[in-house]
C-alpha cells in the first residue's frame, strides 16, 4: 500500500507537469481552420523553422524542468522562435502556450485521426508540435508505473540483449496493456520525463515521408508515414499548433530562408543507436545488429557514439555465443570511454563465461574497475557529459542528467 501511494503521487506530479503544457482548446471563432486535404499540394516544406538541439534546450529555463525533459522545451522553443517570440516564455506554461485572449498567440491542442490532419497546417506554413513515441517499435515507460505494475503481478515480456544505457524499452503495444492493468489515468505509463517531442515542418506524398525537426536526431529528419503512424498512434495522435492572432484568418505563411543544414554524422548515429536499441529490446536482434553496424560505419562519428554502438554490438555477439568477438568489442568500447561502468561489468561477465587464460584475474579486475567508477562522482559526470547530449542515459544509480 505504501508503494502504491508513493508511486501514485510521483506519477500524478509527472502527469500534471505535462498537462500544464497542454492548453485547452481555443474558442471556436478563433481557430484557423486548415484547408481541405484534397486541395493540398503533394509536398510542402516550411522554410525558416529554427532548430534547437536537446543539449541547447537543456540549458534553457523552462517550467517543470525536473520532470519534463529537454525535447519538449526544444520543440516548443522552435515554434516560438518561428513566430519571433522570446524563449523566456518557456518559463511559464501559460505564457508559452496561452489559452484565451491576451497571449502572444492562438493555441489549439487536438487529437488527430491520421497524419492527414497535420498536412493542412504544414501547407499553410504552420509548424506542428507532436510528441510520438521515440521509435516505431518501443519506448521507455515510466519506471514508477512499471515498478507499480510489477508489484501487482504484471509480467513484462523478456527483453532481448541491451546495455541498459537507455533504460528499459518496451513494445508500444505494452503501454496500452499497462494502462489497462493499472486502471489509472490514460497514458500514465507515458511519463513526461521520457517524452520525445518533435516539430513537423514538411511532408512529401511521393516519397511517403513526414519531415520533422527532432532535438535528438537533427533538423529536417525524414520518417516514413508508416513509421510515424506507429509512433504517434499509441500516444493518442495528439498535436498542438500555435500561431499569432493576426494569422488566424490569413493565408499561408511564405518565408524565404536558407536550406536546412544536413544532419551531422553524430545525429545520424544517434538514430541508429536508439532504433537498434529499441529493436533489440523487443527481441529483434538481427535487425538491431544491422542498425548498429550501419551506424558504426557512418564516417566521422565521435568516439562517444562509437562507444555506444560497439557496446551494443558486443552484447549482440555474446547473445549469439561469439564470446571472443564480444570481448574484443567490449574492450574497444571501454577504451573509448573508460569512465563508463557498464562495459567493464559486461567484460567481467564475458571473462567468466569464456574461461580463457587468466579469466579469474581479468574478471576480478574488470568488476573492480566498474565498482570504482560507480564510486567516482567525477567519472559519472564525464559519462553524463559524453553521452547524455541527445537523450537521457542511465548511470550507476539511475538517470544521468544531461550536462553541456
Amino acid at each position: 500500500m505504501r508503494l502504491d501511494r508513493s508511486v501514485n503521487l510521483v506519477l500524478s506530479l509527472a502527469f500534471t507537469a505535462f498537462a500544464a503544457f497542454r492548453p485547452m482548446l481555443a474558442p471556436v471563432q478563433a481557430i484557423a481552420e486548415p484547408a481541405e486535404p484534397e486541395g493540398l499540394p503533394p509536398r510542402y516544406l516550411i522554410a525558416g523553422v529554427a532548430y534547437i538541439t536537446w543539449g541547447e534546450a537543456a540549458r534553457l529555463e523552462y517550467q517543470d524542468k525536473r520532470i519534463l525533459n529537454p525535447s519538449f522545451a526544444a520543440a516548443l522553443g522552435m515554434v516560438l522562435q518561428y513566430w519571433r517570440q522570446d524563449l523566456a516564455l518557456l518559463k511559464r506554461a501559460s505564457e508559452a502556450l496561452p489559452s484565451g485572449a491576451g497571449g502572444w498567440g492562438i493555441v489549439e491542442n487536438r487529437d488527430g485521426k491520421s497524419l492527414q490532419d497535420l498536412k493542412p497546417f504544414i501547407a499553410r506554413g504552420i509548424p506542428v508540435l507532436v510528441s510520438p513515441a521515440l521509435t516505431p517499435v518501443a519506448h521507455t515507460p515510466s519506471p514508477m508505473a512499471a515498478a507499480l505494475a510489477e508489484s501487482r503481478g504484471f509480467k513484462f515480456r523478456e527483453p532481448g540483449p541491451h546495455s541498459g544505457v537507455l533504460g528499459r524499452m518496451i513494445p508500444l503495444e505494452t503501454f496500452r496493456e499497462l494502462d489497462d492493468f493499472l486502471q489509472m489515468r490514460p497514458f500514465i505509463a507515458w511519463e513526461s520525463l521520457f517524452i520525445s517531442s518533435r516539430v513537423a515542418i514538411g511532408y512529401d506524398d511521393d516519397r511517403g515521408v513526414l519531415i520533422l525537426h527532432d532535438p535528438s536526431f537533427g533538423p529536417a529528419w525524414e520518417v516514413s508515414y508508416r513509421d510515424f503512424e506507429k509512433m504517434w498512434g499509441p500516444r493518442g495522435r495528439n498535436y498542438t499548433v500555435a500561431y499569432p492572432p493576426d494569422h488566424a484568418m490569413g493565408g499561408a505563411v511564405k518565408r524565404t530562408a536558407p536550406p536546412y543544414r544536413p544532419r551531422t554524422a553524430d545525429e545520424q548515429a544517434a538514430v541508429h543507436f536508439v532504433f537498434g536499441y529499441a529493436l533489440s529490446s523487443v527481441g529483434r536482434g538481427e535487425e538491431a545488429e544491422s542498425w548498429f553496424r550501419q551506424g558504426f560505419a557512418i564516417p566521422g562519428i565521435d568516439r562517444y557514439h562509437q562507444h555506444l554502438l560497439l557496446f551494443e554490438l558486443a552484447l549482440q555477439s555474446a547473445a549469439k555465443g561469439s564470446l571472443k568477438e564480444a570481448i574484443a568489442m567490449a574492450q574497444k568500447a571501454s577504451a573509448l570511454l573508460p569512465e563508463h561502468h557498464r562495459p567493464w561489468r559486461f567484460l567481467a561477465q564475458l571473462y567468466r563465461g569464456s574461461r580463457g587464460e587468466g579469466w579469474e584475474q581479468k574478471a576480478a579486475e574488470a568488476e573492480s574497475k566498474a565498482q570504482a567508477i560507480c564510486a567516482d562522482a567525477e567519472a559519472q559526470k564525464t559519462v553524463a557529459k559524453a553521452l547524455a547530449r541527445n537523450f537521457f542515459v542511465f548511470g550507476c544509480g539511475g538517470l544521468l542528467e544531461p550536462i553541456e
